[in-house]
């Protein structure tokens, strides 16, 4: 009798252990299922988010424009200056001490217009005194300029802006047109995640309600 006692105590000890480890096996796929969940929906937020980012980023793009050309407009005199500099050329002005050979040398080393003569240029063989009589010439030059506010832009500046607004106008565009794919693609293999860590749990669901019914009949049994 002692004999049937014990191995029934050690029969259902045993059952006891297997119910508790499919419990915990519940836990742990439950665990896994929550996070697959998760994990799915912050890569489909985080997709979602960059789409937004791009879609406010391609309706701004007026704006951006408006942005530019007013920025453009506020360094407009600097620019016709500069573009006034350039037009006049060293070879065609009478500098002292500069002849042609001088004027050679300073072509030679890319200085052709009094938009390149500044104050940190150094040429060889042009030394401190030649190079007073050079930046000279510059602000003297500089001194004729006359501001024209009524001019357009540079027409070069602008296009360069459309230029870089169109270029991006496109990649924006090819992002819209592989948004649905990208979708398509984390949908789908949240879907095949989603679906075997259901399948784990599922399975660990049943371990767990055979061993439980396992525990109670024989406790039944046995009272």
């Amino acid at each position: 009798m002692r004999e049937y006692e014990q191995r029934a105590r050690e029969y259902q000890d045993r059952l006891a252990s297997e119910l508790r480890l499919a419990t915990e096996r519940v836990s742990q796929t439950e665990a896994t299922l929550n996070e697959v969940r998760s994990r799915c929906c912050k890569e489909f937020e985080q997709k979602k988010a960059c789409f937004e980012e791009y879609f406010n980023e391609y309706k701004n793009l007026p704006a951006k424009r408006r942005l530019a050309l007013e920025e453009l407009k506020q360094k407009d005199k600097q620019l016709q200056l500069e573009e006034w500099l350039d037009s006049n050329l060293i070879s065609d002005h009478d500098i002292p001490n500069f002849g042609t050979e001088r004027k050679r040398r300073l072509a030679h080393y890319g200085i052709e217009t009094a938009l390149d003569v500044r104050y940190s240029l150094k040429i060889p063989g042009i030394g401190p005194v030649l190079f007073h009589h050079l930046l000279d010439w510059r602000r003297r030059v500089e001194l004729r300029f006359v501001y024209d506010p009524k001019r357009p832009l540079n027409p070069k500046k602008v296009q360069e802006i459309d230029d870089g607004l169109a270029r991006r106008k496109l990649e924006i565009e090819k992002v819209f047109k592989s948004a649905q794919t990208d979708f398509n693609a984390v949908n789908q293999s949240a879907g095949v995640a989603f679906r075997s860590a259901e399948s784990q749990l599922g399975h660990a669901l049943r371990l767990q309600a055979q061993a439980k019914t396992n525990y109670e009949a024989f406790t039944m049994h046995t009272r």
